[in-house]
């Protein structure tokens, strides 16, 4: 099911939840039946196809040796597996810092008043991870059965960035979704979801007539399950929204909704992405992030402009179909108020935490340093070679003294140094001089859109013919309008031209999907050096015995760059499709690909084209 006809179906069961909550209720028990009857069907098929296999083979000797040859049994049994293993999903609690009354008196007691006026479970633990959120874990207290344990957990980050009254209002929201009444019919939405989502995860991709039914019954219900329980989530938010501004005020509601909308994306970009630059220079940082979070949100004079920007963004965002949780302008207006952005003197955290905060500080830091510090020393490193890269290639000449490959080489040093001023002005200097240059075309406008440089739309402008960039270039001309904070005249012809960009990268990638003998296979055309970078990486892949290359000509986009490799296993153990897919991915080559080999299925298909590649391309290996 494509996303527009889940959408529209989403869209369906919200209008039915609002218009008419008892057909909705009613639907909501139809789809849950229909998913328990569903993998008792499924279950039932496997198992009795197994036992009147066997009751056959005892009867009949020729039987057992053909099901033996055919290896029937050993194809479904697998499958069975799996169907029961679904019905026995583990929940596992969340994992975090846990928090006691006593290190946090001050939270608990807020707990205990909102808790006081709901008729809700009781929270029997606080836990604190390292995200910006909050939420709420219901599980089985013994994995699979038991009554449920309840369990808050909430984000360092958020409680470090909110004010008291903004976190109190975000957990009266958390607590409002204890407050339904239909809980223990959510619980066992909740166990199905995670019951499909397991035969989902095992059976995707796999192929033949065993799996056959069970590939049916995802396809036919697992749309209608996700649309159904969305739209439920999406009501659910809302209904919890309207808690908070009850135990709270629309107020603190409002800002604290806002908040958690603009001041997450803000830290992601402004503060975690500057704190992480210190690796390309500095083996370890000056402090641990969650301490330099704490001197960032002291010290630091926000930026009113940029902060309003991404408060444009995130009243811009429309509400999504495959997201549980509405878009920020649809939550305001159901309780109706504005957007509320305003920044604590006094944090959550502080005011909740007290004393106990550094040592929670410590902990965190702790935790972040080892699971990146290998990461760290990985940026650092690429960074100083970078860094000596870069003096090698400029040897004490300035960006213009450069010629333009000169100035496209320093590009990838100074994105791994992030100079973003730099880049910027290598990038317009190679526009200046060649200005055919699509790929250099596309990074300016990025570079502009995210600057809010009007500029970005001419820009953008002149990549809309091009099949594999204009998607690109559309989504970077609208991301510029949207942070205006006002409407552009242009806004609907972009979005018309986004969605033509997309029907045409649609055609483009069916074009290159659609593999035929008759295709036409020439001698690869390849930039300079990438050739020897094929040969270097052909070498080091031991499985490889020889290797071709070629170029394919899309009949449709002549313009647009796809070759096909052809391998040739060392021996006849290597699996070909795993190793095909390996060089795929891994290939130092920025075109689409196509990576066959003669033993690959459809043999009618692929050999053909083999052969072609090999008799025009060239030889790696």
């Amino acid at each position: 099911m494509d996303r527009d006809t889940f959408n529209r179906m989403v869209s369906r069961y919200r209008s039915m939840a609002k218009v008419n909550p008892e057909a909705y209720d009613r639907a909501v028990r139809k789809v849950v039946r229909e998913g328990y009857l569903l993998i008792g069907i499924l279950l039932a098929l496997g198992l009795g196809l197994v036992g009147g296999m066997t009751a056959l083979a005892l009867f009949s000797p020729i039987v057992l040796i053909l099901l033996f040859k055919a290896k029937i049994g050993f194809l479904l049994i697998p499958v069975i597996w799996a169907v029961l293993k679904s019905l026995f999903v583990r929940f596992q609690p969340p994992e975090g810092y846990s928090l006691t009354r006593e290190m946090a008196p001050a939270l608990f007691d807020t707990l205990d008043q909102l808790q006081s006026e709901l008729d809700t479970p009781r929270v029997n633990r606080v836990m604190l991870d390292p995200e910006f959120n909050a939420c709420i874990s219901v599980v089985p207290r013994f994995g699979w059965f038991g009554p449920p344990q309840v369990t808050l957990v909430l984000g360092l980050e958020l409680l470090m960035c909110m004010s008291e009254r903004q976190a109190r209002s975000v957990l009266a929201h958390e607590l409002g979704h204890l407050t339904r009444r239909n809980f223990s019919a959510d619980r066992k939405v909740y166990r199905l979801r995670w019951m499909w989502g397991e035969l989902f995860e095992y059976f995707a991709g796999r192929e033949g007539w065993a799996t056959w039914p069970v590939r049916k019954a995802l396809n036919y219900y697992v749309p209608r399950l996700n649309a159904i329980t969305y739209a439920a989530a999406q009501r659910e938010e809302y209904k919890a929204d309207a808690v908070s501004a009850q135990l709270t005020s629309p107020e603190d509601a409002a800002s604290a909704l806002t908040a958690v909308n603009v001041l997450g994306p803000y830290l992601e970009t402004c503060y975690w992405n500057a704190f992480g630059r210190q690796a390309v220079a500095a083996p370890r940082p000056r402090m641990g992030a969650w301490a330099g979070l704490s001197a960032f949100w002291k010290s630091a004079t926000l930026p009113q402009p940029v902060l309003h920007r991404f408060l444009n963004l995130a009243l811009d965002n429309e509400t999504d179909g495959m997201d549980t949780h509405p878009c920020l302008a649809d939550r305001l207006k159901h309780f109706a108020q504005p957007p509320r952005l305003s920044l604590p003197n006094k944090t959550a955290a502080e005011c909740w935490l007290g004393p106990c905060l550094n040592q929670v500080i410590e902990h965190f830091d702790a935790r972040w340093w080892e699971g990146i510090k290998d990461r760290w020393q990985q940026v650092h490193e690429a960074g100083q070679q970078a860094r000596q890269a870069l003096d090698r290639l400029l040897a004490g000449r300035r960006w213009a003294e450069l010629s333009v490959d000169e100035l496209r080489q320093a590009i990838p040093y100074l994105e791994i140094l992030q100079q973003d001023k730099a880049i910027r002005q290598v990038t317009e200097a190679v526009y200046r001089r060649d200005p055919d240059d699509a790929d250099n075309r596309l990074r300016l406008t990025r570079l502009q859109a995210e600057a809010g440089d009007a500029e970005c739309l001419e820009t953008a402008k002149t990549l809309l013919q091009d099949a594999e960039r204009a998607v690109e270039a559309c989504y970077w001309a609208v991301f510029y309008m949207k942070g205006l904070g006002e409407p552009h005249p242009d806004r609907t012809w972009w979005e018309k031209q986004w969605e033509a960009a997309s029907k045409l990268r649609q055609r483009l990638e069916e074009a290159f999907d659609a593999l035929e003998p008759s295709d036409t296979i020439v001698v690869p055309e390849l930039p300079p050096g990438v050739l020897d970078n094929l040969r270097h990486y052909a070498r080091q892949v031991p499985d490889i015995e020889q290797l071709w290359i070629a170029q394919r000509v899309l009949t449709d986009f002549r313009d647009v760059p796809c070759y096909i490799m052809v391998l040739k296993p060392r021996n006849g153990f290597v699996q070909t499709t795993e190793l095909a897919g390996h060089i795929a991915q891994e290939a130092p080559l920025p075109f689409r690909l196509h990576v066959l080999s003669e033993d690959l299925s459809p043999s009618h298909l692929v050999k053909p084209i083999c052969r072609n590649a090999m008799r025009v391309g060239v030889a790696l290996r």
